[in-house]
């Protein structure tokens, strides 16, 4: 799943997957900005099927925190 979440966030952040670790920082450490953010929302619920509330996305600070909550909703499913 990790590494699943990492391709997504490389493309969207246009940066060298081999630089996100899960405790990468979504803002300071892959610079994300609030439009990279919106798009990085959009492709992971397009990539997991799955659909995340804007005040759930907006909770996740580091890569550890998508992929934890990418997991609980696959279960869930």
């Amino acid at each position: 799943m990790f590494d699943k979440v990492v391709s997504v966030i490389s493309v969207v952040a246009n940066i060298d997957s081999r630089k996100i670790k899960p405790d990468s920082n979504i803002l300071t450490d892959l610079g994300l900005c609030s439009l990279d953010i919106l798009s990085l929302a959009l492709k992971i619920e397009a990539e997991f099927n799955i659909n995340i509330p804007d005040r759930d996305f907006s909770s996740f600070l580091i890569v550890k925190d998508i992929v934890s909550y990418i997991n609980e909703r696959l279960e869930i499913h």
